[in-house]
């Protein structure tokens, strides 16, 4: 292993395979209040075999495509194996991520799931530049794509962050066309958000696969027929040349949305799926078989060089004819340094897909000292909280926010912990807690809670129904 091109010593090694299953790292069943709610996404104290989600793009796909798509993840459900947890997800020109069906191995659920599913436009408005002028144009059409690609980094952002406490190796396949990496007529790069995106499914341990949904691409379709396209399904960076036995350039036909897909999945370990086969099921199913055996590698940093900037990992194995698939960067957080591209609060109460960084039980009950009031109480697991250690004492910050729904208004506090050492394994095991108060609105379906660590920027969200007495 190779840190930033320097070698490290393994410090820590394990093999996870179908004989070898995954163990809880918090074994143990969470016990919920009456009332209360909790942004775990497992099953209590339960271990689970493969966890994929299949994120259907109707904000980057056509209506045609997205038809034929639907049809053959039908096919999927219909021969997948009995043991895989799946969760079927959308999103498209709402700038919502939908869960038609969070993950499950109930087949009647998956298939009530597809069923439910519909083709849809992607487009909000009309794309006719007609009668507009070449500048306005440009510009409608840079506005359209900027779009694209921003919802798109979005919706995988909230997807890692929603599956962040799920335990072990998850799995994002999205089925989509893509959008261009690059499109520099129109001066837009999305290298860097497309990063952004791959950082933030890295730190939840999640691999992104892409099935273009166009499945077998020929001559009757516009686009050549490439053999090979994705050099057998390994990703590529986004500057990676053809090699030179396989042709001396890069056919121009390729569609615009690979090199997105290459990078994503290049960055976080998974596979692309391009121009091999009408029937997409088979693809679907070999990204989920490719998360069974995994090898987990592990090394210490050295204290100085936890610098606050991204470091680039290499993985190299001594044998020949292998391809080892990887995340390819961490942050080297050191001290007290903030992340960046952390979720706004806005953001995290408007995604419907609850974030599990911070692991959260809350309920709301009538306040019994104010009537009118709702008492929402929150307790935050401490495991994935950032903590400073010093003079035997533990420090960090978080921000609670409650917000009402159809209320307009967040109330935030900030909550400074100092826990002594001799505190902090009781603390760890019981989480803290804390009490808002807040006036209740009839009609009001329930209150959002968000907590994020001030420090890592990890957030764990909850939408609580309004309860009882």
């Amino acid at each position: 292993m190779f840190d930033n091109g320097k070698p490290q010593n393994i410090s820590f090694f394990s093999v996870r395979s179908e004989q070898t299953p995954l163990q809880p790292s918090e074994p143990g069943k969470v016990t919920l209040p009456a009332k209360g709610v909790t942004n775990r996404t497992e099953r209590d104290g339960e271990t689970m075999s493969t966890a994929t989600v299949l994120l259907i793009d109707q904000k980057n796909t056509p209506q045609a495509e997205q038809a034929f798509a639907i049809q053959r993840i039908a096919k999927f459900v219909q021969m997948r194996r009995r043991k895989d947890r799946i969760g079927i997800y959308t999103f498209g020109k709402d700038h919502v991520t939908h869960a038609a069906q969070e993950l499950t191995d109930n087949s009647d659920l998956l298939s009530q799931a597809v069923a439910s599913l519909k083709a849809r436009d992607p487009s909000y408005r009309s794309s006719d530049t007609t009668d507009m002028t070449e500048h306005a144009a440009r510009g409608f059409t840079a506005l359209e794509l900027m779009e694209r690609g921003m919802d798109t980094k979005h919706a995988l952002e909230g997807i890692a962050r929603h599956l962040a406490k799920m335990p072990g190796r998850k799995s994002v396949v999205w089925i989509t066309t893509g959008f261009p990496l690059v499109a520099r007529d129109l001066g837009i790069d999305f290298t860097s958000d497309m990063e952004s995106a791959a950082r933030t499914l890295n730190d939840a341990n999640v691999a992104l696969y892409a099935v273009d949904a166009r499945g077998l691409s020929g001559a009757l379709t516009g686009l050549p027929g490439v053999p090979n396209a994705e050099f057998g399904g390994r990703a590529q960076s986004p500057n990676a040349q053809w090699p030179q036995q396989m042709g001396a350039r890069r056919n121009t036909a390729d569609p615009p949305g690979l090199r997105t897909m290459n990078l994503l999945a290049n960055l976080t370990g998974g596979q692309v799926f391009y121009n091999k086969s009408n029937a997409l099921e088979e693809s679907i199913q070999k990204a989920v078989e490719d998360g069974e055996s995994i090898y987990t590698l592990g090394f210490y940093p050295a204290e100085e060089t936890q610098d606050g900037a991204w470091h680039k990992v290499k993985v190299q194995v001594d044998r020949r004819g292998l391809q080892v698939r990887y995340r390819q960067n961490y942050f080297a957080a050191g001290v007290s340094v903030a992340v960046p591209d952390r979720p706004t609060l806005e953001y995290l109460f408007q995604d419907p897909l609850d974030a599990t960084q911070l692991e959260l039980i809350a309920e709301a009950v009538s306040d019994p000292e104010r009537p009118g009031f709702t008492q929402i109480k929150v307790n935050v697991n401490l495991h994935d909280v950032h903590l400073d250690h010093e003079n035997a004492r533990n420090s960090g910050r978080i921000d609670v926010s409650v917000h009402r729904e159809g209320s307009g208004t967040v109330q935030t506090k900030s909550l400074k912990i100092d826990i002594p050492d001799d505190q902090l394994a009781a603390l760890l095991e019981k989480g803290i807690d804390t009490i808002d108060s807040v006036e209740t609105i009839q009609g009001s379906n329930g209150i959002g809670v968000v907590v994020q660590d001030r420090v890592t920027g990890a957030a764990g969200s909850v939408r609580v129904p309004m309860g009882g007495k």
